[in-house]
C-alpha cells in the first residue's frame, strides 16, 4: 500500500469540481428560507380564489374541494408558524382565532353542496384577511 499514489492529476480535478459543487449547493441553502404564516396565508387564500372560480365551471366541484382541502392544510402550517412572528400576544390569539374559524368553515364546506361551498369560501376569504 505504500507504493500507491492517491493524487493525480485526475484527482485533484475530480477534488476541485467536488468543492465547487459543494460550495454552490451550501449557498443555495443559505438563501433558502422556511415558509412562514404569511406565505401559507397567502398560498391559502390563492386557493381558495381558484376553488371559487372552479365552482363556476362545470364538474368544477371535486376539484374545487381538493383545492380547499389544501387551503386547509395550509392553514394549519399558518398557524403552526405564527409564534415565529414575534408578534404581541393578543395580536398572535386575534389571528389564531380568525384562521381558526377559517379552518372550521372549510371543514363544513367539505361535506355540503357546491352552493354550500362557495358561501364558506367567502365566509373563510374575509376571516383570512
Amino acid at each position: 500500500m505504500s507504493g500507491m499514489k492517491l493524487a493525480g492529476p485526475g484527482m485533484t480535478v475530480l477534488a476541485a469540481g467536488l468543492a465547487a459543487v459543494l460550495l454552490s449547493t451550501a449557498a443555495g441553502a443559505q438563501k433558502a428560507t422556511p415558509r412562514g404564516a404569511k406565505q401559507y396565508l397567502a398560498s391559502a387564500r390563492e386557493l381558495d380564489r381558484q376553488a371559487l372560480d372552479g365552482l363556476r365551471s362545470p364538474g368544477g366541484l371535486s376539484a374545487a374541494r381538493a383545492r380547499v382541502r389544501a387551503s386547509k392544510a395550509d392553514l394549519g402550517a399558518a398557524l403552526d408558524t405564527l409564534g415565529a412572528a414575534e408578534l404581541s400576544p393578543a395580536k398572535t390569539a386575534s389571528i389564531q382565532r380568525l384562521l381558526t374559524a377559517a379552518a372550521t368553515n372549510k371543514g363544513r364546506a367539505l361535506r355540503g353542496s357546491a352552493s354550500r361551498l362557495g358561501t364558506s369560501l367567502q365566509a373563510a376569504l374575509a376571516q383570512e384577511t
